[in-house]
């Protein structure tokens, strides 16, 4: 896989870092996602984000998310 952790915060924010060396993450930087962005799956095969949103402008949304893979 890409090696890649993926936080997403209540806030909105999706944190994204290179694990390839678990000893030194590096973190790949912060997105806004969306309002109670806090759940996130990753497809394996091909690496899209799923996050779930609860409420945006009153409805529910699901957010799919292709990263970035840094040129791997």
């Amino acid at each position: 896989g890409l090696k890649r952790l993926y936080v997403a915060s209540e806030s909105g924010n999706l944190s994204s870092f290179d694990i390839a060396n678990p000893r030194t993450p590096v973190a790949l930087g912060d997105s806004l996602i969306g309002p109670h962005a806090h759940s996130v799956a990753v497809d394996p095969v091909t690496h899209r984000l799923f996050l779930p949103l609860a409420d945006l402008q009153g409805r529910s949304l699901m957010r799919i998310v292709a990263p970035n893979s840094g040129g791997r």
